[in-house]
């Protein structure tokens, strides 16, 4: 696994930047780094983020060059911990932009479910506010719309989005300019009570839902995938 990343620099005084040539190499090193017991080098969080990889000390001694070392001597052949799979149901028919997406992309609204469903996605980052994730990357058919121009000032909470080549699930209602094609009942992220079941380097797929089962579900939990 030597040279697997192409840079490291430090970020910080307790952390260090791995750099890498995509996102995939970016999270599988992440779930290597879980899977490892890396406590004795200092490693108190990994963080995955697009095609970075952050690593984060903790307050003891830890030799910069020895934990890189270290790190280039696991072995990608070893046990890594797979990627947590979660299953979003999604309400279509409460898609707002639905219907424009539709139109603007040359597609029918049953185009844009069935290939919005028929994806499965990577977390890539979490941001901009606690428990959203940066899900990619879209298929060809939805890919290439930019976040509109003038943004909303409220997305009501659960609003799956899509914009350029990624979608997204608004846990709680905020601005946001991303186009929205549906809503899931269920909770995303509940970051009063430290709840955020999606995480850097996860797989997440959405399944169609009618009105009813939304009513069913509402409040509930994403699952996982079995």
């Amino acid at each position: 696994m030597a040279g697997c990343w192409i840079a490291v620099e430090p970020l910080g005084d307790m952390a260090l930047l791995f750099r890498f040539a995509d996102e995939s190499a970016a999270m599988t090193f992440a779930r290597l780094v879980r899977s490892a017991d890396m406590r004795q080098w200092g490693v108190v969080d990994v963080t995955g983020a697009y095609r970075t990889v952050s690593l984060h000390l903790g307050s003891g001694r830890w030799n910069k060059e020895e934990l890189i070392n270290t790190l280039g001597a696991l072995n990608y052949q070893a046990d890594i911990q797979p990627p947590t799979k979660h299953v979003v149901p999604v309400c279509y028919e409460s898609g707002e932009d639905l219907d424009w997406v539709a139109k603007t992309l040359g597609l029918t609204r049953e185009e844009v479910i069935c290939a919005h469903t028929g994806a499965t996605y990577t977390v890539f980052a979490l941001g901009f506010i606690p428990g959203f994730a940066y899900l990619g990357w879209l298929p060809n058919l939805l890919s290439g719309l930019p976040r509109r121009e003038v943004p909303r000032t409220a997305v009501p909470a659960g609003s799956v989005a899509i914009a350029e080549r990624q979608t997204g699930v608004y846990p709680s209602s905020v601005p946001g300019g991303w186009h929205l094609i549906g809503r899931t009942p269920c909770q995303i992220a509940r970051p009063e009570s430290g709840y955020f079941p999606l995480q850097s380097g996860d797989s997440v797929s959405f399944r169609a839902i009618n009105a009813a089962e939304f009513l069913a579900l509402e409040g509930q939990d994403i699952q996982k995938a079995v």
